[in-house]
């Protein structure tokens, strides 16, 4: 084979030297940084190139991209290629490799969902996600979410579960000039938990570095082929967008949302449910609501008899 037996969610390889960063000699790691550093152009220069730029030897490079699977150097920069067009994939691009079998919509969502889900799971480390669910569990540090035009219903989705379980949780509004302000205003000890995908919005991912800059912790929800944010985030969890439309899918990625959720509140204890059932208490009706929702039933049943 000349390609990693991993999960399509975790195929990018980017992503694949970050994983297998702890399995790479000194000398490698230096290849995987100077790629990472310069990504993915250095990967597309020649093998002398990128041994000088990493400053190794040529057989260096070579050993690096056989640890992440690639027999052949042309293999590692072919996946680079072919992740630069899939980056780069349009809805009226994909509209156009229509399904012709015979097999339904049903069946085919059925297979598609599932596997996407599973491969997205499967690709994450188990270690990043109880790091990461600590850091977010951490109620002296607020969490502040940001996300596009497309995976904004996301990022609502994330907070609104944080908020439950956890104080200080909140997501940016107002476009470029509300991207300001919660720049301006977010703490140096904050956290930003970012939700950016494919047809990557420049915004987002300028606003990010801001942050970033001013010493915030950043979290990365991602597709397979990795946001540029992923180049300055603490940690990058990478989903699968395929689905049966031509449309890229959210639904492994509000599934690695769920798991994140899980593994905060895991990590919180007890105070989390102690929060959730005091929001409980809060939306119970008032006495005078009872009364009057029980006196507006009698006169309800009244006019019925």
């Amino acid at each position: 084979m000349t390609k990693p037996a991993l999960p399509q969610a975790s195929s990018s390889v980017a992503h694949l030297a970050r994983r297998r960063m702890a399995d790479l000699t000194t000398a490698e790691r230096k290849v995987a940084r100077a790629l990472l550093a310069a990504y993915p152009v250095a990967g597309l220069e020649t093998v002398a190139e990128l041994a000088r730029r990493a400053q190794v030897s040529g057989p260096t490079v070579i050993r690096f991209a056989a640890k992440l699977g690639y027999d052949r150097y042309p293999d590692f920069q072919q996946a680079l290629k072919d992740e630069l067009l899939a980056r780069e994939s349009t809805p009226v691009r994909q509209i156009s490799t229509r399904h012709t079998g015979r097999d339904s919509v049903l069946a085919r969502a059925q297979h598609r969902f599932h596997d996407a889900v599973a491969r997205t799971l499967d690709g994450l480390a188990e270690q990043d996600i109880t790091a990461c669910a600590a850091l977010l569990a951490n109620t002296s540090r607020p969490v502040t979410a940001v996300a596009g035009r497309f995976t904004f219903g996301l990022a609502e989705y994330f907070i609104g579960h944080l908020q439950q379980v956890r104080p200080r949780a909140g997501l940016v509004y107002g476009g470029p000039f509300g991207h300001l302000s919660h720049a301006l205003d977010m703490p140096r000890r904050g956290v930003l938990v970012a939700f950016d995908f494919r047809r990557y919005q420049q915004d987002t991912i300028e606003f990010v570095r801001t942050v970033r800059r001013r010493g915030a912790s950043v979290v990365l929800v991602t597709d397979p082929w990795l946001s540029p944010i992923a180049d300055i985030a603490d940690y990058t969890f990478p989903a699968a967008v395929e689905a049966v439309s031509p449309f890229d899918s959210l639904m492994p990625a509000f599934a690695l949302a769920d798991l994140l959720i899980t593994a905060v509140i895991e990590s919180i204890g007890d105070p989390a449910e102690q929060r959730v059932r005091q929001l409980e208490k809060l939306t119970e009706p008032s006495d005078d609501f009872r009364s009057t929702l029980q006196q507006g039933q009698g006169d309800t049943a009244r006019k019925v008899n």
